[in-house]
């Protein structure tokens, strides 16, 4: 049982290795694959466009299924519904143009430094509703509504958020009305000041070790390694709100990514940088691991490009998971075993025409050292 439980936690350690590869690139190319010359060049523009907006107004549409879970026959089901408005100002971004990703790995306290400096850039308006399935309602006895509703709003670094919304389903909120205020600036500063932060520093620097390599970060630019595990073609047109616009759809190997050299030397380095001891069988076990997680994950995307103004309209993903495979190799029951499908949509549109978001009326700032004001 001991060693089952040490195989869960250094494949959880895996799959945050693995999440360094998102992080990567501050401005990663283009993907074409063996795309046309056309639809390769269609798909930079699109890029480029998108990279260089504004402000633009989005909607989102998820839902995440879980079947199979002993106990529970209907399953779980989850829906999260979104919209709202974004801003950027690019004169404050444009100092993080040169930005070095890798000195995170050794400087992890520049994160901050970076987080604080970009956040008056940074616009928004945004309301969501999170709908919960009964069986979990059932077994919190009636302490959360069906829908869970969150407005929030992002103003020259201040985080304002509904408190009338938060009080349906927090307790200590009850009562609760109007905006409340966060100077996040001044909440990372805070936290920063926090006894036992400094030791945190220290292993998030041995965490970022592995995946901000410089040599590994080359490799996931590199687009015959992307090939490797991901391929993309154009799948004919359709239409989005009335507009004509070219589908192209992105599939991701998931066990071809794992069998990558570069990604199996960025895992054992992030190990070694988290402190975990593993001999040479038992990483040959979690990379075989790793391997069968790929091999029952299906990762699909769409993306829908107007050809005109070459910006993205619609987004769409299908990630779909069976878990009987991994429990096998992990030592559990060769039974049922959970299924997740998870579906996102994001449309997109008033590209560079959302007028400037302002704070909310009768706004109340909350006193985070001691001090109170109102805006």
């Amino acid at each position: 049982m001991k060693s089952f439980f040490r195989l869960v936690l250094l494949l959880g350690i895996a799959m945050l290795a693995t999440s360094g590869l998102v992080s990567a690139q501050t401005t990663p190319a283009a993907f074409c694959g063996d795309l046309n010359a056309a639809d390769c060049s269609l798909i930079q523009d699109s890029q480029a466009a998108m990279t260089d907006l504004e402000s633009s107004s989005f909607t989102l549409d998820m839902n995440m299924d879980i079947s199979g879970i002993p106990e529970m026959p209907n399953g779980l089901a989850f829906s999260l519904t979104g919209s709202g408005l974004t801003t950027t100002d690019k004169s404050l971004l444009a100092g993080f143009s040169d930005l070095d990703p890798t000195k995170f790995a050794t400087d992890p306290a520049a994160i901050f430094d970076v987080i604080t400096d970009a956040l008056p850039a940074i616009g928004a308006d945004l309301q969501f509703s999170l709908t919960l399935p009964q069986e979990l309602l059932k077994e919190m006895g009636g302490a959360l509504p069906e829908t869970l509703k969150l407005s929030l709003k992002m103003v020259d670094g201040v985080l304002y958020v509904n408190a009338e919304e938060l009080a349906t389903y927090i307790p200590q909120m009850k009562g609760a009305a109007g905006w409340l205020g966060i100077d996040l600036a001044e909440a990372v500063s805070l936290v920063m000041k926090q006894p036992g932060f400094a030791e945190s520093l220290k292993e998030m620097q041995g965490m970022n070790t592995g995946s901000m390599n410089p040599e590994l970060m080359q490799a996931f630019s590199d687009p015959e390694a992307i090939a490797s595990f991901m391929s993309i073609e154009r799948v004919g047109d359709s239409q989005v709100d009335g507009k004509d616009v070219a589908v192209f759809e992105m599939t991701l190997d998931y066990a071809g990514l794992m069998k990558m050299p570069a990604m199996q030397d960025m895992m054992k380095q992030q190990f070694e940088a988290s402190g975990t001891k593993m001999s040479d069988a038992e990483m040959e076990q979690m990379l075989a691991m790793m391997q069968t997680i790929g091999e029952n994950i299906t990762l699909t995307v769409h993306q829908q490009i107007d050809p005109e103004t070459k910006y993205l309209l619609q987004t769409s993903m299908n990630m779909s998971m069976d878990m009987s495979a991994i429990m096998a190799a992990a030592g559990g029951s060769s039974g049922a075993a959970p299924k997740m499908n998870f579906d996102m949509t994001i449309g997109q549109g008033d590209f560079n025409s959302v007028e400037e978001i302002t704070v909310p009326d009768g706004a109340f700032m909350l006193p985070l050292n001691g001090m109170s004001q109102s805006t």
